[in-house]
This record gives structure tokens, sequence and C-alpha cells, in this order.
């Protein structure tokens, strides 16, 4: 159908695990955060702010 959306969503909580990739460490404790807008912003501000104080310059995101 043209014009229609498929939309996949999780309802719930979303878990994180921030690691630094060169030595494959977790750098902080995991943490969750709601699947909605104000989630997806919290995690943006702690992630470049964990960035930032660990004077990373890229940040790779992935889904496992």
């Amino acid at each position: 159908m043209k014009g229609s959306t498929l939309c996949v969503v999780h309802l719930d909580k979303i878990p994180l695990g921030v690691v630094d990739k060169a030595d494959g460490h977790e750098v902080t404790e995991r943490f969750r955060v709601t699947n909605n807008l104000p989630g997806a912003q919290a995690v943006a501000v702690t992630i470049a702010q964990l960035a930032r104080r660990l004077g990373h310059t890229r940040i790779q995101i992935a889904w496992c």
C-alpha cells in the first residue's frame, strides 16, 4: 500500500551499556531509559557527556 507506515516499537524500558571499543570494557554502569522522546533525549545527553569526559572523539551506536 502506497503511503502506509510500519512502526516497530519496544514498549518497555531499553537497557543500555556503554563500552570503550578499544578494550571492550564498560565505562559506566548499565542504565535503562524509557522508549520515548524524553528517554532518547536523556541517552543523547548522557552519551555526549561520557564521550567528552573520557576524551572520545567518535561515538558508535549499535543495536545488538
